[in-house]
């Protein structure tokens, strides 16, 4: 079966919630594994509403750390291998992995 999915933000949250979330199964979203565990999404919606960026990290490393030791079932391929020259006099570049080709060029500067 063929699928293909890109999150909306370069963000965990958006990442996690529509591919692996109980509610994005199936047709109700990009959980084409089925998968589903209530602990999972109890820290999904934590980090939702989540009040600060460390509790943010948290909770997602929490709910990270539940589906590395279930491994739910997906098999990724067509991931591309890319890339980036750069000159060694570049500074501020920030790799983007969601948005591969995206560069913030206004943080980025020469060596003086």
């Amino acid at each position: 079966m063929r699928w293909s999915w890109w999150p909306d933000d370069n963000d965990a949250w958006n990442v996690l919630y529509p591919t692996i979330a109980c509610d994005s199964w199936g047709s109700k979203g990009s959980n084409g594994g089925f998968h589903c565990n209530k602990e999972f999404d109890a820290s999904l919606a934590q980090a939702k509403d989540a009040s600060t960026e460390d509790i943010y990290d948290s909770v997602l490393a929490k709910a990270q750390a539940i589906i590395a030791e279930q491994d739910p079932p997906v098999v990724c391929s067509a991931q591309p291998k890319w890339t980036t020259v750069l000159q060694a006099d570049l500074e501020g570049f920030v790799f983007n992995p969601i948005n591969l080709g995206s560069y913030i060029f206004h943080n980025m500067s020469r060596k003086g």
